[in-house]
């Protein structure tokens, strides 16, 4: 095979590889979507609702932060999906806020896990916008983080009153 001829056939194969990351990312991205939308159906109680909701969300940012900082995933794809997770943490911590709980302080925890994981999404978008890769490793330990606050929070709001 031509030097020519092996270049095109290693350019089709990568085209043909990264199309396939993406369509994955894609079907995983919706597949998450969907079990947003059932958890949020599931519970009567806001703060469980929510924190599912969120909690998925979150999962969502970090699997597409990692196919992009991989480059299996475009930057504009990537930044708008950031951008809507973000806008759905938000409304979502908008909402836990609104709920008349009886239990305003085990709320608060939940909702500062929130904000904190919306400003990790809003982190690693503008990190894709930038092209930073390191900046967007910060905004993905800032999301683990968050992540980890919300289990414990929402965890510790599912106990019962002692």
């Amino acid at each position: 095979m031509a030097e020519g001829g092996w270049r095109s056939a290693v350019r089709q194969w990568s085209l043909k590889l990264f199309k396939n990351c993406v369509e994955r990312l894609f079907c995983r991205a919706c597949l998450v979507m969907t079990a947003v939308a059932l958890a949020a159906c599931t519970s009567s109680d806001p703060v469980q609702q929510q924190s599912r909701t969120v909690a998925s969300a979150a999962q969502t940012a970090a699997l597409v932060t990692d196919a992009w900082m991989a480059g299996a995933a475009p930057a504009r794809y990537t930044a708008a999906t950031l951008q809507s997770l973000a806008e759905t943490v938000t409304e979502a911590d908008r909402q836990l806020r609104s709920d008349a709980s009886p239990e305003p302080g085990r709320r608060s925890e939940v909702s500062a896990a929130m904000t904190r994981l919306s400003t990790a999404m809003k982190d690693a978008e503008a990190a894709v916008k930038t092209g930073s890769r390191p900046q967007a490793d910060k905004a993905r330990q800032d999301l683990n983080g968050a992540m980890a606050d919300l289990t414990v929070a929402a965890a510790r709001y599912d106990q019962p009153k002692s």
